[in-house]
C-alpha cells in the first residue's frame, strides 16, 4: 500500500520533468485529464485532498507554462518524492495545533513540505539527495 501512495508522487515529478518532451498539442490536455482524475478522487480515504491539492498545485504550473509565464518545473519535479515522504509529518503537526479545515491543511502541508525539501537541498545536500 505504501508503493501506491508513494507512486502518485513518483508519477507527478516524472510527469512534470517531461512536459516539455510531449507533442506541445498534448501536454494541456493532459495535464487537464490528471486535474479531472484528482477532482474526482477527492473523496476516496487515504488519497482524497491531500493528493488531490498537490496534484492540481501541479497541474497549474504545468498549465502556466503554456501561457506567456514560463516557469522551470525541473527543481519542483525534482522535490516531489521529498514532498510525499516529509508532508505526514506537516499533516500531524497541523492536525494537533489547528483548527484549519482539510483542504487549508493540505495547502499548507504542500507547500510547507516544498519549502523544506528546498531548504534542506540548499543547505544539506548530501542528505537531501535521499529524498530526491
Amino acid at each position: 500500500m505504501q508503493y501506491g501512495h508513494a507512486m502518485t508522487g513518483i508519477s507527478i515529478g516524472i510527469f512534470m520533468m517531461n512536459y516539455n518532451a510531449l507533442p506541445q498539442w498534448l501536454a494541456p490536455y493532459l495535464t487537464l485529464t490528471l486535474l479531472i482524475a484528482s477532482a474526482s478522487a477527492i473523496s476516496i480515504k487515504g488519497y482524497g485532498i491531500p493528493y488531490t491539492v498537490g496534484i492540481s498545485l501541479s497541474a497549474l504550473v504545468l498549465l502556466s507554462q503554456e501561457r506567456e509565464i514560463k516557469l522551470n518545473v525541473r527543481p519542483l519535479s525534482k522535490c516531489t518524492l521529498g514532498i510525499y515522504l516529509i508532508h505526514p509529518l506537516i499533516l500531524m503537526i497541523l492536525g494537533k495545533y489547528t483548527l484549519a479545515t482539510p483542504a487549508e491543511k493540505a495547502i499548507v502541508a504542500f507547500g510547507g513540505s516544498l519549502f523544506l525539501i528546498c531548504l534542506f537541498k540548499k543547505y544539506f545536500a548530501d542528505l537531501a539527495s535521499y529524498a530526491a
